[in-house]
């Protein structure tokens, strides 16, 4: 995860950033790193004493900036294995159950068909 401006500009740890909605509208704040939520973003707030740093947990929308977050190229091709797989697997599911009221009609697929499908959701235990 990392900060994002909203023209696609990456904002790098120790920016100073000036909060231009809410409360803290005005103030400038050092972004110091992304909160363990991956929502948020850890802020300090510059004052004019050198010990004084307030530190915050603040959303990014208050500095018009948003949460990006990284996806490689291998963490994409198990997307959308995982994906294919789930809608495979959901056809499939779809077919055995489309073929029940042939296993009632047919009493030769029927028995075999029957006993397949008792064997998926367990029924014949």
């Amino acid at each position: 995860m990392y900060l994002a401006t909203t023209s696609g500009d990456t904002v790098p740890v120790g920016a100073m950033l000036r909060a231009v909605v809410g409360p803290w509208q005005g103030r400038t704040f050092r972004f110091s790193g992304v909160h363990s939520d991956g929502q948020r973003i850890h802020v300090c707030l510059m004052t004019a004493h050198p010990f004084a740093h307030a530190r915050m947990v603040l959303h990014p929308s208050v500095f018009r900036c948003e949460m990006q977050r990284e996806v490689g190229r291998a963490q994409h091709v198990i997307n959308m294995a995982w994906h294919c797989w789930q809608k495979i697997d959901e056809w499939l599911l779809a077919g055995v159950f489309a073929l029940l009221p042939l296993s009632m009609v047919d009493p030769e697929v029927g028995h075999h068909l029957r006993l397949l499908v008792e064997r998926i959701i367990g029924a014949g235990e």
